[in-house]
């Protein structure tokens, strides 16, 4: 699966396929999907209408709604984000314990339902900051190992997403190197946990290709997208490069893929993109596959 683009060298015509499983995140491309499944199966189809996409990944999927994903996503490698949920109340870095395992034993429960769907990586965020940033980190340390040390005995591995601190999200784990550190410490005891970096959040972070440079060892999944200036400051709105106020185009993404290239990394690339004002999910879409298959057309033609 995936895509090959042609490059001249010397007039010699070469072929190039892309070297990483490519994704979309389902979610964010169909915002629906995370009131209903009415879109579901619209949305298989249009996404495995051709062999672009080798990775989906998905919130919450009831047991009919899986059937589909067999129907039209057999071949695909399907990963389960807990992202919505956190965002929305799931908090498991709370300070309040009783909210901290709650969310907590949701996310177990959710991960023994998806294991028997043969999914084994799932995706996680920390919680918003509350005035004890510390306590919150604590809390996110124990979740995290409780939610490790579950997710072990089925062999599955878990990703933990940078977010902004500050600006929109203002989650408790933003910056690659903290969040890099905190991940180091608890691979001592769990080394099923891995860090997600995502370049739409990049500048809501002040960060860059280059922030990965020192942390390819535990870096287990990239997003790939678009931060949006709006009047009110940067926001964590995936919008579709070009769309206006997006932040990141092909050439910013064809510098990312050469980073990730020279560093040897090897893990799932997913780019998360969503519908703004007067966009259609399939617009946006074939927007993003395009802008994808450009900038490795460039990051090759940078290489030869």
């Amino acid at each position: 699966m995936g895509f090959i683009i042609e490059a001249e060298k010397d007039g010699i015509t070469l072929f190039s396929k892309f070297p990483w499983k490519i994704g979309i995140v389902l979610f964010m491309a169909y915002p629906s999907l995370q009131r209903s499944e009415e879109e579901l199966e619209r949305a298989l189809r249009f996404l495995t209408i051709d062999k672009f996409f080798d990775r989906l990944e998905t919130s919450k999927i009831s047991e009919n709604g899986w059937k589909l994903f067999e129907k039209y996503a057999r071949k695909r490698n399907i990963a389960r984000a807990f992202q919505p949920e956190i965002l929305s109340g799931k908090n498991i870095s709370a300070t309040d314990e009783s909210k901290r395992v709650e969310a907590v034993n949701y996310i177990k429960s959710e991960i023994d339902v998806w294991v028997k769907r043969d999914v084994c990586e799932f995706a996680l965020c920390s919680g918003p900051r509350e005035q004890n940033l510390e306590a919150c980190k604590k809390s996110l340390r124990i979740s995290l190992e409780e939610i490790a040390e579950h997710a072990s005995q089925y062999g599955a591995v878990i990703f933990l997403e940078t977010f902004d601190i500050d600006k929109d999200r203002k989650l408790v784990m933003g910056p690659i190197d903290e969040t890099a550190n905190f991940i180091r410490e608890l691979r001592e005891s769990y080394d099923n946990v891995f860090l997600m970096w995502d370049q739409s959040h990049a500048p809501l972070i002040n960060e860059s290709p280059e922030s990965l440079e020192k942390h390819v060892d535990i870096l287990g999944e990239i997003h790939i997208g678009c931060a949006m200036q709006t009047k009110e400051g940067l926001k964590d709105w995936h919008p579709v490069y070009h769309t206006l106020g997006a932040i990141n185009d092909e050439y910013d993404l064809s510098k990312l893929l050469r980073k990730l290239y020279e560093m040897g990394y090897c893990g799932p690339i997913s780019v998360e993109i969503k519908p703004q004002e007067g966009q259609t999910s399939e617009e946006v879409i074939n927007s993003a596959k395009g802008a994808i298959y450009a900038a490795y057309s460039l990051m090759v033609e940078s290489i030869i």
